[in-house]
């Protein structure tokens, strides 16, 4: 978030800007075996949503781009991850 609100700042300087951050699907299609990240990836949207509000506000000409990569066949998603790092 210290980031985020840093390239504002700089944006601000210049006026020009691009951020982007690498978040996930789970951010918006709940992960069930591991709620928690799926939360912080929700976060992760909205605050972005949140600065290019907060860009377009001050005038800003600052894009933002939100990657999601999607579900990788892991661990995690087969249910021994909670086997495998909880127990």
């Amino acid at each position: 978030m210290k980031q985020g609100k840093r390239a504002i700042v700089m944006g601000a300087s210049s006026g020009i800007g691009h951020i982007a951050a690498i978040t996930s699907i789970a951010g918006t299609k709940g992960l069930g075996p591991a709620p928690s990240y799926s939360a912080t990836k929700t976060m992760q949207n909205v605050y972005l949503q949140a600065l290019k509000q907060h860009a377009r506000s001050r005038g800003l000409d600052i894009r933002f781009t939100d990657i999601r990569p999607g579900f990788v066949d892991t661990a995690l998603l087969s249910g021994d991850f909670l086997e495998v790092h909880f127990l």
